[in-house]
């Protein structure tokens, strides 16, 4: 089964319903936001219970107990009823501001001819975000003359517009017209991503520009928190929307700004004569034209590299296997790199990322390999807390490390259920607020075995990363404090004969004494004279007249 795959490309004609369609999508969005704000606002919430009570009062739907459980839910329709009328009218006062704007939106004139109006300048462009393709997403950048000017968005005639499609030139400031991407695909940020190429592909592309602005809005609250954290700050504002007032902005980001602190896949930026990247992000299997083999590439890169020691690192290699379609081929490839790593006189080495669970590590982990490794792998602090509380097996030193890997090494491995206890009903999710990691460090090689000398062998520890200080102890992590804290009050138990009236503790001459006193009742081991060793016990009978010999007779008879 083919891997699905995401891409951004230039809009297409075939593109033009579905576009529209989002274009409007995006601008009436607003509307549910506004209404469920204002609906759960603490000032429609107080009128609403006001209401309600006047109403219930006024129809004496009160709860009445003598009707028994029916009789509290004679208040429930005195409570819904007056709820209707009032988001009514919430809907009533916000609909009209943002139809009115949708309208001018729809009517602009890059919609006219969209092709021929993002065409104008080299820095414009408007781009698809597809995904397996299915459009996901759009954003349309204007960097021609009229991108600075209100006067464009404005309704104007049939020839007006084909007179201003045919004006060229490169406007100083660039407006991003259309932003939007389906909900159901915002969580992995793939807004950033779409936006991050617009302002690379206008500041690169037109050299005049000196800032890119967008419209933003708190009812578009996923738009407003990726243009903070990619660089736009806000400006004045343009309008109010519905029933409380909500502002639209302008969001600006200047190209001293964006110079200064390029953006995360800008690495052209950091290239530099001791670093070389070589970037395949866009070149894809299926979709890139002039897709080739990287392992060519790769190879000769590690060739040519200049003397002297050399770090070669591939991010990553699960990308890098599904470019080339096979494992063993990708492995083939690795080996191949440690190969030609291993040939140069100065100290080199290969370092990989991987993300688990993968087919590749079995394949990198044995000796065949190379018998010196360094494999650092990420897990959640939930993991120790979880094998603390529920195995009582917190990380060594407080359990024999032989007993605590045996429980550790079975439950790290499967994936699934580690993810279930970070993401699962008791897990603390992704955005628990802590930025720390558990590294399951092994070092395999010379000098990493444990003793004197330290013998060619393997080591394999624990330690804490956290995103501030980077590598710390475990016992720095503030997600783990609860563990120690367990183990502090284990350690810290009473002493159960600390408050006993006798001392137990005895000096040497005290034990002697007390071991030399004879004890009444020791049994010597020698039997008794007067009473044969032979013999034995008897019951004796003396049945009366009266006995009828049954299950009532009394045992008084009975001598022993």
């Amino acid at each position: 089964m083919e891997t699905p795959r995401a891409r951004i490309r230039p809009y297409q004609a075939e593109d033009e319903k579905q576009v529209r369609f989002m274009v409007g999508q995006a601008q009436m969005e607003p509307l549910a936001f506004a209404n469920n704000r204002a609906y759960f606002h603490p000032v429609t919430l107080a009128i609403w219970i006001a209401v309600s009570s006047i109403f219930a009062q006024y129809m004496k739907w009160w709860p009445d107990p003598s009707q028994g459980f029916l009789g509290y839910l004679l208040v429930l329709p005195a409570f819904f009823a007056p709820a209707v009328p009032i988001m009514f009218f919430i809907d009533w006062r916000n609909r009209p501001d943002i139809e009115e704007r949708a309208e001018k939106v729809l009517r602009r004139p890059d919609l006219y001819d969209i092709s021929a109006y993002y065409s104008r300048s080299p820095a414009s462009g408007f781009w698809i975000l597809e995904y397996n393709g299915k459009l996901i997403g759009l954003i349309a950048l204007d960097a021609s003359l009229d991108a600075s000017s209100d006067l464009v968005a404005q309704p104007v005639s049939e020839q007006q517009l084909k007179k201003l499609l045919h004006a060229k030139g490169t406007s100083p400031v660039a407006t991003i017209r259309h932003f939007f991407v389906e909900e159901a695909y915002r969580p992995v940020a793939v807004e950033e991503d779409l936006l991050q190429y617009a302002v690379r592909v206008a500041f690169e592309t037109g050299k005049t520009i000196r800032e890119i602005r967008i419209l933003g809005s708190p009812l578009r609250p996923t738009v407003e928190e990726c243009l903070r954290s990619n660089g736009f700050t806000i400006g004045e504002n343009v309008a109010k929307l519905g029933i409380l007032g909500w502002g639209i902005n302008w969001y600006k980001l200047d190209r001293k700004k964006w110079e200064a602190e390029p953006v995360a896949d800008d690495h052209l930026a950091i290239q530099s004569e001791r670093l070389q990247i070589f970037d395949r992000t866009g070149c894809v299997p299926g979709y890139d034209d002039d897709w080739s083999d990287p392992r060519e590439t790769i190879l000769e890169a590690v060739k040519t590299a200049p003397s002297g020691p050399l770090s070669v690192i591939i991010d990553s290699a699960d990308t890098l296997c599904a470019d080339i379609g096979s494992p063993a081929q990708t492995y083939t490839l690795i080996s191949a790199i440690l190969t030609l790593l291993r040939a140069r006189p100065s100290h080199s080495r290969l370092i990989v990322h991987i993300l688990t669970p993968t087919s590749l590590l079995p394949l990198l982990l044995p000796t065949r390999l190379s018998p010196t490794l360094a494999h650092l792998t990420a897990h959640p602090p939930s993991l120790l807390t979880h094998l603390s509380t529920t195995q009582f097996t917190p990380p060594p030193p407080s359990t024999p490390a032989p007993r605590f890997w045996a429980v550790f090494s079975p439950l790290a491995s499967r994936a699934w259920e580690v993810e279930r206890l970070v993401f699962g009903v008791e897990g603390e999710g992704a955005g628990s607020g802590r930025d720390e990691l558990v590294v399951e460090v092994l070092l395999r090689g010379p000098g990493s075995g444990t003793g004197e000398g330290k013998r060619r062998g393997a080591e394999r520890v624990l330690e804490g990363w956290t995103k501030a200080t980077g590598p710390c102890e475990l016992v720095e992590l503030e997600s783990l404090k609860n563990v120690w804290a367990r183990k502090a009050l284990n350690e810290a138990a009473p002493d159960p004969t600390q408050n006993l009236s006798f001392n137990l503790n005895l000096t040497p001459e005290q034990q002697q004494s007390r071991a030399s006193v004879p004890l009444p009742y020791v049994h010597d081991g020698k039997v008794s004279e007067n009473t044969p060793a032979s013999s034995a016990g008897a019951i004796f009978y003396d049945p009366d007249s009266a006995d009828d010999i049954d299950d009532d007779d009394p045992d008084e008879d009975l001598d022993i």
